[in-house]
């Protein structure tokens, strides 16, 4: 009994130096004080205690006979690893399980995927079961109701001729369909070759530009269409304004006329170059020069008298034609045609003679210019020839008064020559450079603006052409949309005749179901499944046994070998000579 109860926690358990009851107890053991004189029952002996439903206690279910022990004080490296194998061991059970699961699952996946193939199978079979069934019970309504072959043939050419007008439309509409998907592929190969060239011509920019073209279009795909070209009408707005304020801008004015000015001041300088260069001639090389002036500008009169010559004569032949004209069109007023070239003529002619006399005044004012232009020119040759005969005896003595103080200050302006040489030539350089530089600006300006204009119009017709191609694009949609609608229109026709359908093909299967004929009919399909299987059971074993009694090949074999050995036997007859007497 003491080995089976349990043990409790502090309770009834006894010290070392514990005597059990109703042994001999020491002197102060068996001395009582007041409180315990009284003859009343302890506790323990009005208390109903079972010993076997006592707790557990710390040592077993042994009563230890010392004191209380304290527990694992000191924890050792055999503590902490047993603690850690226990830990290991949890952890690869809980991983062995969790394997254990994931096989399952991928098990029950794999079976899943094939018991979902299987039934994708199976749902085949009936759709072609039930396809075949409603034809059955189309042939069997007929045949009830006594319908004539001539009425069967008739709906069914009615409805193969419906299914061919449907399977015609269907290939038209996907035939239109494979046209606008090709047409988009086509117009989508347009685009992006558009975009290609745009790409390539944005790689050419300048980094700079190329980073304010991306930020711009990144701008531009926030911004709307019309908002866009409310900005651009503003811009273009603004930049009209801007223009007009700098035409008006005194700086500019100022520009403008310093422009003016150093155009007139070139021109002053190339005139002034060359009248020193003609200036440095001699006398003889200026009288050519001269000469050659005058005779250029007597052939730009002889040029100018044959012109007005040629001009009087084409006036007199105009007026000719015109008077002829005149005629004509008097004599064939009728003539439409006629009318309307001669208007023409006559326009020209009137014209011609309008601004005769301004040309003809024109003509005659660069005539006069030239010859007072000549005459100047014959003036000043004369007056320097009659200077200088006049004044030649006074000129050589002053010369030769001067001779010797120029031969003195020879050497002085010799230096001061080559210096003022250096420097001319100097402000040369510096004049070709300002001119190559002006001229390097107009060009590279003229070329910005052509790529600004070329670039403009790009852009415009680019937009234009996305334009047309949006409008293009959204009548189709359009156009798509509304047949989509229709066919939906008509899918939902459809699957609800597909419905009331299933419904009678139900009720004619339910009809099937409970006909007696009809479960005669499959107990007899049963019936002869069975019979076949087992022909078929039948008609295997006995070409299996066929096969094994087959011994065709033996017998072949062996009527082989019994010719070889006739054979045999009739050469070595034939080899043995005859006997003597026979």
């Amino acid at each position: 009994m003491q080995m089976s109860r349990p043990q409790s926690r502090g309770v009834g358990r006894t010290g070392t130096n514990a005597r059990v009851a109703g042994s001999r107890m020491g002197t102060s053991a068996m001395r009582m004080g007041t409180s315990a004189g009284s003859r009343n029952p302890g506790v323990g002996l009005l208390t109903d205690i079972r010993v076997q439903d006592r707790p557990l206690t710390q040592m077993g279910v042994h009563v230890s006979g010392g004191g209380n022990k304290p527990g694992r004080q000191i924890y050792d490296k055999s503590y902490y690893m047993t603690q850690l194998r226990q830990k290991v061991n949890e952890l690869r059970d809980a991983l062995e399980r969790f394997n254990g699961e994931m096989v399952s699952i991928q098990n029950d996946n794999n079976t899943f995927s094939m018991l979902e193939k299987r039934y994708e199978q199976l749902i085949k079979s009936v759709r072609n079961l039930e396809g075949e069934l409603a034809d059955y019970n189309l042939a069997l309504d007929k045949q009830r109701t006594d319908t004539r072959p001539e009425e069967v043939t008739y709906m069914y050419q009615l409805l193969k001729g419906q299914n061919d007008a449907q399977r015609m439309e269907l290939d038209q509409l996907f035939l239109e369909k494979k046209g606008h998907e090709e047409e988009i592929k086509k117009f989508d190969e347009i685009l992006d070759s558009f975009t290609r060239a745009d790409e390539e011509k944005l790689n050419d920019l300048h980094p700079e530009q190329r980073l304010e073209y991306d930020e711009l279009q990144a701008e531009s795909r926030k911004i709307n269409l019309a908002q866009l070209r409310h900005e651009v009408d503003m811009i273009s707005h603004n930049l009209a304004m801007g223009e007009a304020r700098l035409r008006q801008e005194p700086l500019r004015l100022r520009m403008q006329e310093h422009k003016e000015k150093r155009v007139q001041l070139f021109s002053r300088l190339s005139a002034l170059e060359q009248q020193a260069k003609e200036s440095q001639l001699s006398i003889p090389e200026q009288r050519d020069l001269l000469l050659q002036k005058v005779k250029d500008n007597n052939q730009e009169i002889v040029r100018t008298e044959e012109r007005i010559l040629e001009t009087r004569k084409e006036t007199e032949n105009l007026k000719k034609q015109l008077i002829e004209v005149n005629a004509s069109a008097e004599q064939s007023s009728a003539d439409q045609q006629k009318y309307e070239v001669l208007f023409t003529k006559d326009q020209e002619m009137t014209k011609f003679l309008e601004d005769f006399p301004k040309n003809l005044k024109d003509e005659q004012a660069k005539c006069a210019a030239k010859q007072q232009e000549i005459l100047g020119v014959l003036s000043d040759t004369s007056k320097y020839l009659g200077q200088r005969s006049a004044d030649l005896d006074r000129l050589g003595q002053e010369l030769d008064d001067e001779l010797e103080f120029k031969k003195t200050q020879l050497d002085q302006s010799r230096g001061t020559n080559v210096k003022l040489l250096g420097q001319v030539d100097k402000r040369k350089q510096e004049l070709e450079k300002i001119r190559t530089l002006d001229s390097k600006i107009s060009q590279e300006l003229q070329s910005l603006d052509d790529r600004q204009k070329e670039m403009q119009k790009e852009i415009e017709e680019k937009y234009l052409h996305a334009e047309s191609m949006r409008a293009e694009k959204l009548s189709q949609t359009s156009e798509l949309q509304r047949r989509k609608g229709k066919y939906e229109a008509r899918l939902a026709q459809l699957h609800n005749l597909v419905h009331f359908l299933q419904i009678r093909v139900e009720g004619k299967r339910q009809q099937l179901t409970d006909n007696e004929t009809s479960q005669n009919l499959e107990a007899l399909e049963n019936k002869i499944k069975g019979y076949e299987q087992n022909l078929f059971h039948m008609q295997t074993f006995i070409a299996a046994r066929e096969a094994e009694a087959d011994f065709g090949q033996q017998r072949e074999k062996v009527l082989g070998t019994m010719e070889s050995i006739n054979k045999i036997l009739i050469s070595n007859c034939l080899r043995i000579p005859p006997m003597a007497g026979y």
